[in-house]
């Protein structure tokens, strides 16, 4: 199966499972890092990333090493093609 990109959404614990924030917060950071630095990453929120595979792996191990490292859960949609966004009209 070929992949051109991934969507890595990493649940936020809040109240589901306590887990101390600082935990949360270390993730936060670490995923803002990959993120600034490399220019296949698009962030579409604080905690869910879609990140181009076509120069390699690298970026979407670090975000989800960090995730696995502060016992965060986190879910992977793989796309064989460049998604498409479909933009809606801007309000009057």
């Amino acid at each position: 199966m070929k992949v051109h990109s991934i969507l890595i959404v990493v649940e936020n614990p809040g109240a589901l499972k306590p887990i101390p924030t600082h935990r949360w917060h270390e993730f936060l950071n670490q995923a803002r890092r990959v993120s600034e630095t490399n220019a296949g990453i698009e962030t579409i929120a604080e905690n869910t990333f879609l990140i181009s595979l076509e120069n390699g792996m690298c970026p979407a191990n670090q975000i989800l090493n960090s995730a696995e490292q502060n016992d965060l859960k986190y879910r992977l949609l793989f796309f064989e093609e460049k998604p498409e966004w479909i933009l809606s009209k801007p309000a009057v």
